[in-house]
Formats: structure tokens, C-alpha cells, sequence
């Protein structure tokens, strides 16, 4: 076997001084940090840890030379945790997202409970409910109580536009 085809035994992390293989993965996370492996500024950060415990930070494309000398079910994990890290990022996008539409619902409420005659003067936008005497101020009202996140900020806007015409008048 010739020099340029013999492996290295000693793992590159090793060879950086971030402790002895084994090294293991351990979690990642959302955050700025440079890797310790390359220096690189990193944007989710994968959390190693070394066969006697010491535990250092490296990226996306360091994280895949954890792979070295090690089992290939880690690659499934390290998609895992970054999937699940995603999820949660989105799940709470989500949250943030209803709650500032949450707020924006209950200052619609207010709104029309200090204005008793606003949107009275519309129709119901369905036929059906405009032929009971129904308006478009009941309509809302349902929306801002019982429509899904899209449905409540259309009321919302409704309630907005009527309100700065009033004020404008």
C-alpha cells in the first residue's frame, strides 16, 4: 500500500487537540459560535463530545467527520435532532404568530364594544344572513370568536378600515 492510500488512524478532531476518539454526538441548537474544529461561524451549532467527556462545538459540515471511526446509525441521529431543532423553531413561529393574532383580536373586541354601531350599517355578507336583518358587524363577530387565525385577521382588518373611516369622518 502506498503512502497516499494509507488512512490515518488518528481521528482529525484528534489531530485538532479536542480530546481522543470515540467522539459522539451529543445535541445541536440554534446560536452563534465559531466551530472549534474549523473556526467557522455557525448558525446551529452540533454539540460533540470526546471519549473522556470533554464536549466542543463544531458545524453542520465539521459534525459530519464525528462519523469517523464511528457506527453510520449517527448520521440518522444527527438529521433527527436537527429535524426535531427545526420543528421546534417552527412550533414556536406558529405560537408567535397566533398570539400577536390573538392581540390583535381582542383589540378588535374592544374596538366594537366601544363602538355599538359600527359595520351596523353593512349587510351580512351572505344572502341568506342579510334577509334575517343580520349585518356585517354580527358577521364579524363571529369571525373574530370562531374563525381560524386567516378568517379572524380579515375581521380584524374589517374592524380596522371601519374604525379609521369613522375617526376620518
Amino acid at each position: 500500500m502506498s503512502a497516499a492510500m494509507r488512512i490515518d488512524p488518528v481521528h482529525p478532531f484528534e489531530h485538532a487537540g479536542l480530546g481522543t476518539a470515540p467522539f459522539r454526538f451529543v445535541s445541536c441548537f440554534r446560536g452563534k459560535r465559531g466551530c472549534a474544529y474549523c473556526g467557522q461561524e455557525l448558525a446551529i451549532c452540533f454539540v460533540i463530545r470526546s471519549a473522556e467527556g470533554n464536549t466542543f462545538v463544531v458545524g453542520s459540515d465539521c459534525v459530519r467527520k464525528t462519523l469517523i471511526h464511528v457506527d453510520a446509525s449517527l448520521d440518522l441521529d444527527i438529521r433527527r435532532a436537527l429535524s426535531d431543532l427545526r420543528a421546534q423553531e417552527r412550533e414556536a413561529k406558529r405560537e408567535a404568530t397566533h398570539k400577536r393574532t390573538m392581540e390583535r383580536v381582542a383589540k378588535a373586541l374592544e374596538t366594537l364594544d366601544r363602538a355599538p354601531d359600527l359595520l351596523t350599517d353593512q349587510p351580512h355578507p351572505f344572502f341568506d344572513h342579510a334577509q334575517k336583518g343580520e349585518t356585517l358587524r354580527s358577521y364579524t363577530l363571529w369571525c373574530l370568536r370562531n374563525a381560524g387565525d386567516t378568517g379572524m385577521l380579515a375581521a380584524c382588518r374589517t374592524v380596522e378600515r371601519a374604525a379609521s373611516a369613522q375617526e376620518a369622518v
